[in-house]
This record gives structure tokens, sequence and C-alpha cells, in this order.
């Protein structure tokens, strides 16, 4: 009996640390297939290694960011929310299933996911700042381009369109202005349309 539990012992090591192995090396090659942005490929790994460890939090990012890639968002926000329910600390996770809220134009669930991660310390305060002025919460979404880090041109472009619908022209002209100077060229159509 003794020689028996040993046996099914030292099995049991050899089947973990190969299916251990194995899950990093179809994660390698999803990862490898993401890369070079061959999705699907990708994506036939990641749904590999995930057979061996359903629970596997890398497998799941990057099948959810191939999966975005080939357009399937419904699928990679399943996959971002899976390691969310695992894990509901996961800000980056969060920001990402934000993101893709915003591309199927769900900014109420998207500022939620963003809220989330703010409230974890992870700047995602541009972010919830765009979805806030997609739903015409313009001082909300000020509130929100003010609190970030790093001022990009989106913000500036942003914080622009902001001020002119809120009533402060000359002020929404300037960021328009500076969103310009760093290259933001959407700019001075919006300058040519509001400030003149």
């Amino acid at each position: 009996m003794r020689d028996r539990n040993i046996l099914i012992s030292i099995i049991w090591f050899f089947a973990s640390t190969a299916n251990a192995q194995s899950v990093t090396d179809y994660w390698n090659k999803g990862t490898d297939n993401l890369m070079v942005h061959k999705c699907e490929e990708a994506i036939g790994f990641f749904d590999k290694a995930l057979v061996i460890d359903p629970k596997d939090r890398s497998s799941l990012f990057n099948r959810a960011s191939a999966k975005s890639c080939t357009g399937d968002l419904v699928g990679a926000i399943a996959d971002y929310t899976k390691i969310i329910n695992n894990n509901p600390f996961e800000s980056k996770v969060l920001l990402c299933r934000g993101r893709i809220k915003m591309n199927l134009k769900d900014h109420r669930g998207a500022i939620i996911d963003f809220t989330k991660a703010i409230e974890q310390n992870f700047p995602a305060h541009y972010d919830r700042g765009v979805a806030k002025y997609h739903l015409k919460d313009y001082v909300g979404a000020m509130s929100d381009f003010e609190k970030c880090q790093y001022i990009s041109s989106d913000n500036y472009y942003y914080q622009g369109l902001c001020k002119i619908k809120l009533g402060k022209v000359e002020e929404g002209c300037i960021a328009l202005s500076k969103a310009g100077e760093a290259g933001n060229a959407e700019a001075y159509e919006m300058i040519k349309e509001h400030c003149q």
C-alpha cells in the first residue's frame, strides 16, 4: 500500500510538472503569435493552455487581447471578466475591459471599471474623463482630465471640447491649440469650427 501511494505521488508530480510546462509552452507560442498579429493562431494556443489550467491569468489576459485584435470584443470582455472574478483587484484588467466597453459605446459600464481602477490607485482618470465626455458630463470629465498625471495631446483636446461645451470658449480654444501643438490634427478642425 505504501509503495502504491509513493508511485501515485510520483506520477502526480510528473503529470503536474508536464501540465505546467504545457501551459507555459502554449502561452509562449500564443504570445509569439500575438506579437506578430497572428491573433487567430494565438487564440488557439491560449485555448489549449486554458484547457490545462482554466484560471491561468496570463493566458486569459493574452487571449482577451487576441480576441480584441480579431474584433471579438464581447469575447475579450468575457475573458477579462473571468480574471476580475478571480481577483477583483486587477486594475490593469479593469482598464482594458473599460476601454473595450468604450469601443462598444457602453460608457456607463466603462466608467464603473475605470472608477474601480482609480480606487485601486491606478491612473485611469483620462479614460474615465473621455467616457464622461461621451455622456455629456462635461464638469465630471474636466475634473478627471485635470487629475491626469500625464497631459497628452488627447487630454488637451478633450479639455478644450469640454470647456467649449461649458461656455468657456476662450479657455477651450487655448486647450485645443495646445492639443494641436502636441500633434493632434483633429484639434485644428475643432478650432476652425469653434474658435473663429
